[in-house]
């Protein structure tokens, strides 16, 4: 049977009942996000498909028996406040628990995960899979992030930016498995293609690029490719473009006055009501409202 795609936190969240205890705007600044949320207890397993981001949990209000079914068994543990766990992105997960629950949620996209790992000198990261662990760092930062996504105070993107920026290279130090720049992930690209790859986007992010011309940047086959950008990233090749884009456009946002149309081109976009779309999916505002916040 064919894993179900990847859905996104709110998507998962909704599946599993809960309730939103941040009651903020919703927000996600450049790879990160945050999600405070109240959970019935869950006495029979639920099987869900696996979120498009990492996911990290903190566990608020407890104790309670948390049992999880993996590709190497079933895992449990009582998990007390401050405990915590790791499922990296698109991995299906089946959960049980035995009383209701807060829990405070940090959300990791994999290609921004990739891209510190790639300013530190590593390629292809593999998020370690944790049950029931402290992180004091951790737990602290997506507190901070959870406080100004409730109550956004001023320079909050900039601050909220740098510490997701921190967060990623705790999670390269602490809770990877990091390949170095020049060794090769079974099955992937070789770092240098990735490098001629990002080099193609960057160059021109509001080219109409295909997937032949990125497989061509690479110097593989379209189907090689593919797979071989999946594997070495954990993202396909046309959402890392649409996550360049939009990056891209958030930097356009804050620092011209080019008015939301320009913008959409400038990055790529046919369209300003699919440049749109697209933003507000990513981000959690619309453009405009985004440069208003700014």
């Amino acid at each position: 049977m064919t894993p179900a795609a990847p859905v996104s936190p709110a998507t998962w969240v909704g599946h599993l009942g809960g309730e939103d205890l941040l009651q903020a705007r919703p927000r996600r600044w450049r790879g990160v996000g945050v999600g405070m949320w109240s959970f019935s207890e869950l006495p029979d397993r639920l099987t869900l498909p696996g979120l498009d981001m990492h996911y990290i949990s903190f566990t608020v209000r407890g104790p309670l028996r948390v049992e999880r079914d993996t590709d190497e068994g079933r895992v449990e543990a009582d998990f007390r406040p401050g405990h915590s766990l790791i499922i990296a992105a698109g991995r299906e997960n089946t959960w049980r628990w035995d009383r209701p629950t807060d829990e405070l949620h940090l959300y990791i996209d994999p290609a921004f995960l990739v891209d510190v790992a790639t300013e530190a000198g590593f390629d292809s990261p593999e998020l370690i899979e944790r049950f029931a662990f402290e992180d004091p760092f951790l737990r602290q930062a997506t507190r901070l992030l959870a406080e100004e996504m409730r109550e956004p105070q001023s320079a909050g993107d900039l601050f909220a930016e740098s510490t997701g920026h921190a967060v990623a290279l705790h999670l390269l130090r602490t809770h990877c498995a990091m390949n170095p720049r020049e060794q090769r992930v079974p099955g992937g690209l070789s770092p240098a293609q990735l490098r001629h790859v990002r080099a193609l986007i960057d160059e021109d992010i509001a080219a109409p690029l295909t997937l032949d011309d990125l497989a061509a940047a690479a110097g593989v086959s379209r189907a090689h490719f593919a797979r071989g950008f999946h594997k070495s990233t954990g993202v396909t090749p046309h959402r890392y473009l649409t996550i360049r884009r939009i990056d891209r456009a958030r930097t356009l946002l804050a620092a011209s006055t080019l008015p939301v149309g320009e913008v959409a081109h400038a990055v790529g976009f046919a369209s300003q009501s699919h440049f749109a779309a697209t933003f507000t999916r990513h981000v959690g505002v619309a453009p405009t409202a985004y440069r208003d916040a700014l």
